[in-house]
C-alpha cells in the first residue's frame, strides 16, 4: 500500500468506498501507541488507504467486511467532543453505538428473543398446608407401624415437622386434600432421622 494516499474522514462526511480485501493489510502504532490497521480501498476509482482505530476496526468487522462490496462510511459527533461511526451496506444502515462491549452485534428488539418470564407457582392454601402437615403425621405413624418401631409422640413430631419443612422447601404440597400430588419428597441432607432411630436412607416417605 506504499505511495497510497490516505482516506482522511472529516466529521458527518459520508465517504463511498470499496474494500480490496477482507481483512487489513498491515498493523502497527501511532505516536500515541494506539493501534492502527491499515485497509486498501478505491474510492472513486483511485487506491487508497484506510487507517482504522481499534474502534473502527471493530465496527468493520461487527458489519462484516466484504471484498468488492461498497461502503458508505461516515464519522459522526457525538456528545461532548465524542465521535461515532456508521456504514451504509447493501440498504441497512449500522451504528458503532450498537456494538456490544465484545463487539458482538447487539440483539435489536425486532429480533430478540422474547424474555421468558417464570410463571410464578400456585401458593399453598391454608388448607394445603394444614393437609400437608396431616399427611405428615400419618407417613411417619405408617412406617413407624410398618416397622413396629414404637415410636415416642415427640419423636413422630420431630419426623413429622422435618418432612414437611422439606416439602415446603420444595414446594411439595397436598393440593386440594390428595396427599397423591405430593409426590416424592426428598430428604434434604442435613435433615436426616435421629440417628438413634434405624430408618433406612432409601425409605420412601
Amino acid at each position: 500500500m506504499a505511495n497510497r494516499e490516505a482516506l482522511r474522514f472529516k466529521t458527518n462526511i459520508p465517504e463511498q468506498v470499496i474494500f480490496q480485501y477482507d481483512k487489513y493489510g498491515k498493523t502497527g502504532k501511532n505516536k500515541f501507541d494506539k493501534n492502527w490497521f491499515s485497509f486498501g480501498v478505491t474510492q472513486d476509482g483511485v487506491d487508497k488507504t484506510l487507517f482504522a482505530t481499534d474502534y473502527l476496526h471493530d465496527f468493520l468487522h461487527y458489519v462484516g467486511l466484504k471484498k468488492g462490496d461498497v461502503y458508505t462510511i461516515t464519522q459522526m459527533q457525538g456528545e461532548g467532543n465524542t465521535k461515532y461511526w456508521t456504514i451504509s451496506l447493501d440498504g441497512i444502515e449500522y451504528d458503532s453505538r450498537d456494538m456490544s462491549p465484545d463487539n458482538k452485534p447487539k440483539t435489536s428488539s425486532k429480533s430478540a428473543t422474547p424474555k421468558q418470564v417464570p410463571v410464578p407457582e400456585e401458593k399453598p392454601t391454608l388448607d394445603d398446608l394444614v393437609d400437608t402437615l396431616v399427611t405428615c403425621f400419618n407417613k411417619v405413624e405408617v412406617l413407624s407401624n410398618k416397622r413396629n418401631m414404637d415410636l415416642e409422640p415427640e419423636i413422630i413430631e420431630k419426623l413429622a415437622v422435618s418432612i414437611f419443612i422439606t416439602a415446603s422447601r420444595n414446594n411439595l404440597f397436598v393440593k386440594n386434600g390428595d396427599a397423591r400430588s405430593m409426590g416424592n419428597i426428598p430428604i434434604a441432607q442435613g435433615e436426616q432421622p435421629p440417628a438413634n432411630i434405624p430408618i433406612e436412607d432409601d425409605v420412601p416417605f
